[in-house]
């Protein structure tokens, strides 16, 4: 065999690790969905604390941006059935998470010195900045789909009366910025600690 057939191989098995490891990790996160019905509700049917994404956080760390996508498309499939916020629920979880690992990704990607992998985001004093980042980004979207679609679609009421309901604007910004704070706190933190201080990152890591 050829070098560069080799290397075509190579790949080419990479990427089949990553598309399994990415639907493994999708599949666990459905397995998690039942354990959320005792976790308490927000007044418009998110949970206070759900532990859904983090296997889409492994699926990154582990296999990278596309696993981690397909993980992400496989549990919002799973809530989009299983979960008690059904579609709604899928579509604001994806939106939600996919920011703390697509942005991360997308500025170790572009800046100048730091390798686009893994391993990089090992060290806390890199990881956690991104995350916040990250953050920042899920606070605007998720801002923007629960004022003017889903928390309308799950309550009934025009985006007028959210408003109205929540205190204006600010408010209600404020309450979404707190509740994703909170996630994505343990979205950056739990699913880190599981690989890194493990070290599984060492052995199972492929990007």
């Amino acid at each position: 065999m050829r070098k560069t057939e080799k290397v075509k191989v190579e790949l080419g098995s990479v990427k089949t690790i990553k598309f399994v490891g990415g639907t493994i990790l999708g599949a666990l996160s459905i397995v998690l969905i039942p354990f959320t019905q005792f976790i308490p509700d927000l007044p418009w049917g998110m949970k206070m604390f759900d532990p859904t994404s983090f296997p889409w956080l492994i699926a990154f760390f582990l296999f990278g941006v596309e696993a981690a996508l397909i993980s992400a498309t496989v549990g919002a499939i799973g809530i989009t059935f299983l979960g008690h916020t059904h579609f709604i629920g899928a579509i604001m979880k994806f939106s939600a998470t996919v920011p703390m690992f697509l942005v991360p990704a997308a500025i170790i990607k572009v800046l100048p010195k730091i390798n686009y992998s893994s391993k990089t985001l090992r060290k806390p004093y890199i990881w956690f900045p991104l995350a916040f980042f990250g953050a920042l980004t899920r606070f605007v979207v998720c801002f923007f789909l629960n004022l003017y679609w889903a928390v309308p679609l799950w309550t009934g009421l025009t985006t007028s009366e959210v408003l109205e309901t929540f205190g204006g604007y600010f408010n209600f910004f404020l309450i979404i910025v707190g509740w994703n704070a909170w996630q994505s706190f343990w979205d950056a933190l739990l699913p880190w600690l599981i690989i890194y201080s493990t070290k599984l990152d060492e052995n199972y890591s492929y990007w």
